[in-house]
């Protein structure tokens, strides 16, 4: 085959899948920024607990507090990994990336804590407390891919003249708070369906069920 027929010839098609597999690979290195957080705050939390430093004579409140450091990245694991994937996914990301996920999970919890006496009627959990919506992690997920999608799509979007201070990267969590509003209102029928098949799953995640778990495996241990 002479050069010319070479230069010619049609280039190669890609291989099949070869899309997906590149958007998984961009989904993984985003997850990568949240999840080297969990290591120090599961060392700190384990630390604090009343079998290791915990248990040490006149050092209980330093425990205790030790405990609480670890257990709060934790409370908060949706909201990092919001921000986290936001900033890892989008392109030439920058502050107003982390804004917007920030603002959008916001919205999306204030929405979903809003909309549980509706949708969770008569639903409590363990303790007697009133059930509240809560997708963890997966709904910092959603919005932070959300959030990277629309900073990447519009943050260089010019307004009209008097609208020009919210053009740009300010626009960005804006229209983050009004995307956070729809899909977390657009949720209300799956979340109805979801408790009646398991009605434990939409009970609230709070910040005592990391330390109580981790008791409960030292008690267990011993």
């Amino acid at each position: 085959m002479t050069t010319s027929e070479t230069e010619a010839a049609p280039a190669a098609a890609p291989k099949r899948g070869a899309g997906a597999f590149a958007v998984l690979q961009r989904l993984g290195r985003s997850l990568m920024l949240p999840i080297a957080v969990l290591p120090a705050a599961g060392l700190l939390l384990r630390l604090g607990q009343p079998d290791l430093l915990g248990g040490i004579p006149g050092f209980e409140t330093g425990g205790s507090v030790i405990s609480a450091a670890g257990n709060a990245v934790f409370t908060w694991l949706p909201l990092i990994f919001a921000v986290g994937i936001a900033i890892g996914w989008a392109k030439k990301s920058d502050g107003s990336t982390a804004l917007a996920a920030v603002v959008g999970y916001m919205v999306i919890d204030g929405v979903f804590e809003a909309m549980s006496p509706l949708v969770l009627a008569g639903e409590t959990t363990a303790t007697g407390d009133p059930a509240v919506i809560d997708y963890g992690v997966l709904g910092g997920i959603v919005m932070g891919l959300l959030s990277a999608v629309l900073w990447q799509r519009f943050y260089r979007t010019k307004l009209p003249e008097f609208l020009g201070f919210f053009s740009g990267r300010r626009l960005v969590p804006i229209l983050t708070a009004g995307t956070g509003l729809v899909v977390a209102s657009s949720c209300r029928s799956s979340t109805r369906s979801s408790t009646r098949r398991s009605p434990g799953w939409a009970r609230p995640w709070r910040p005592t069920t990391w330390s109580a778990a981790v008791s409960t495996g030292s008690s267990t241990a011993s």
